[in-house]
């Protein structure tokens, strides 16, 4: 059954068996590398052809409903590995369905606490026509900013769904495409991956429109990795260098590859970036980002892994984690932080590293470079700090991108996306809270949980969000959405952009009021 299966790594099906500091073994789900602790999943629950009536009741869903074999039923229909745009016809059921079944399964009923998950977390998913307008939108606005010469129409033209191309001068051409490649978008509370796919699949085909032969793309990804790895080929590391420019070359190369595939790779590596607190939710927007590079290559059964490339690993890019609690003790005002600095450099570069590592085992030694920096940082702090490390930086130290069945307290998008903002006089008399360094995204946008105050089952999340001391605009029985408004916006470059779906009790909920008055006071709102 494996022998035809390539190795397609990304990750997603590494095994989760960890040890803790005593060496005891961890099993964390059903694949394990321990056969004793392996799943067994009867043969019938696949392929048996009979039906049946069966007793669901403990499920909620009845009890003589017919059932046969997931294979038999999933025969009914027609399957397509290609994501439709919003302007597709739907003959297939796409990889969009599996954000349907994530919903789903939120809604769930429980019994044990009388309740669904999509009552306690606020999560829905969002249609892609709605996706695809917000994504439209935000990106007219900010290249119209970064490019203002080139005219609203143009970019319309340029943005929408029709084999229209506007004139663009190769200056125009080089400026937008430099635009996109610089471009830095976050959904905070991504889910399921609706919004991170919808931005990839615009910008894929904008990228195709503007630049066929991917003449200008390839050339960007060129000249970045030659000035990103200057002063490690300055230092003699030759070698690092050389295999960067191997991947891009490979990435390019039409012979194994499509063209969207480097477009996707890149925009993927450097433009689009995701939080959600659930890890099951991450782990299928990442499935839904590998399904959509590996059909961009072409299978060739005479070369060795079928000629495929492996998938990259995105730990960095798709996180699980809480969006609503910073990390409000900067380490970077400590007096030690110039050492810790160094480290933090190498980090960066361990981390980009291990986005494109192709084997096990330099995943494995990748891995551990990673633990031993922060070991190594913590080392540097003790050494500063008598008694008690603080709780915060003992989080963020601690924090291990690899372990993807855990969602971490914080989210702070210096430390986890290797991101920073620049510092300016506008930044810096900002007069937040959000450290400036944490001010790179331009733009935010994504369908926030609503969960109403009298929810018993944030009680304690409301409570961490009150306690941070970051918000300016909790006030009385406030819904979740509201800190998700506030922490998005001030994640923003100046001039940033964001889009969110709210609920229209927005407009006239005493909760809302300080928030109103916020985004009124320091928001340009279109």
């Amino acid at each position: 059954l494996f022998k035809e299966i390539p190795f397609l790594n990304g990750g997603l099906f590494d095994c989760l068996d960890k040890e803790d500091e005593a060496g005891k073994v961890i099993y964390i789900d059903g694949f394990s590398r321990n056969p004793a602790k392996q799943s067994i999943i009867p043969d019938y629950l696949f392929f048996q052809q009979k039906e049946e009536k069966v007793d669901l009741s403990q499920y909620g869903l009845g009890t003589n409903k017919s059932v046969r074999g997931l294979i038999e039923i999933l025969n009914n229909y027609n399957f397509t590995i290609d994501e439709n745009t919003p302007l597709d016809q739907e003959i297939a059921l796409d990889p969009e369905l599996l954000g349907k079944v994530f919903e789903n399964l939120l809604a769930s009923y429980n019994p044990e606490t009388a309740t669904t998950a999509r009552k306690a977390t606020g999560s829905y998913y969002t249609p892609r026509e709605i996706v695809d307008y917000m994504v439209e939108v935000s990106l007219i606005e900010y290249l119209k900013e970064k490019i203002p010469e080139t005219g609203e129409e143009k970019i319309k033209t340029l943005l929408s769904y029709s084999e229209e191309i506007p004139k663009l001068s190769e200056e125009e051409k080089q400026k937008i495409i430099t635009a996109i490649d610089e471009i830095k978008i976050l959904d905070p509370a991504c889910g399921s991956g609706a919004f991170p796919m919808g931005i990839l699949h615009k910008i894929v085909f904008v990228l195709h429109k503007l630049d066929p032969e991917n003449k200008y793309w390839r050339e960007q990804q060129y000249q970045k990795a030659l000035k990103e790895t200057e002063e490690i080929f300055k230092q003699g590391n030759k070698d690092q260098r050389e295999q960067r420019l191997k991947e891009i070359n490979e990435a390019f190369d039409e012979n194994i590859n499509y063209p969207d595939y480097a477009r996707k790779l890149y925009l993927i590596e450097n433009c689009i970036y995701g939080v959600d607190i659930q890890p099951i939710a991450i782990q299928i927007a990442k499935l839904r980002f590998f399904i959509s590079l590996i059909i961009e290559q072409e299978k060739d059964s005479s070369k060795k892994n079928y000629g495929l490339i492996p998938l990259p690993n995105l730990e960095t890019k798709l996180i699980s984690a809480n969006s609503l609690i910073p990390l409000m003790r900067k380490i970077k005002d400590e007096i030690f932080y110039k050492e810790i600095e160094l480290l933090e450099i190498k980090l960066k570069e361990t981390r980009k590293r291990y986005f494109f590592s192709k084997s096990n085992d330099e995943k494995r030694e990748l891995r551990n470079q990673d633990n031993n920096l922060r070991i190594k940082m913590m080392d540097i702090i003790k050494s500063y700090v008598s008694g008690n490390i603080p709780y915060e930086w003992q989080i963020m130290i601690n924090w291990n991108p690899y372990d993807s069945s855990k969602s971490a307290e914080f989210f702070d998008p210096f430390w986890m996306f290797n991101l920073s903002g620049i510092e300016t006089d506008e930044i810096s008399d900002s007069g937040d809270k959000e450290p400036s360094y944490n001010k790179c995204f331009d733009i935010v946008l994504g369908n926030p949980p609503y969960v109403r105050a009298d929810n018993p089952s944030i009680i304690d999340q409301r409570n961490l969000i009150k306690d941070t001391r970051y918000y300016e605009t909790l006030y009385e029985k406030w819904d979740l959405y509201i800190p998700f408004l506030e922490r998005s916006f001030k994640l923003l470059k100046p001039k940033g952009l964001f889009s969110f779906i709210i609920s229209d009790a927005y407009i006239a909920s005493k909760y809302a009021l300080l928030s109103q008055e916020y985004f009124l006071n320091n928001a340009a709102i279109n």
